[in-house]
């Protein structure tokens, strides 16, 4: 019997972080912050435990980070 983990897709609208810094510093194995000041996500995104991505994408100013987990949006508002 094999079991598997849950996919998770991190994706974040560059053309709407305004730069604050937020998702780097709660979650700075997923989210780092680039040359010019914006929010990148990272490769180890999907490493970090969900609980820390959502409180990451929930403080973001302009809501401008997304999760899915296999395949279905996470509803961040809920």
């Amino acid at each position: 019997m094999t079991t598997s983990s849950p996919t998770l897709d991190v994706t974040l609208d560059t053309t709407e972080c305004c730069a604050s810094g937020m998702c780097a510093s709660i979650a700075p194995t997923a989210f780092a912050i680039d040359t010019a000041g914006y929010a990148v996500v990272l490769p180890t995104a999907t490493d970090t435990d969900l609980e820390t991505l959502c409180r990451a994408a929930r403080n973001c100013p302009t809501l401008c980070i997304s999760i899915a987990r296999d395949g279905d949006e996470i509803d961040l508002l809920a």
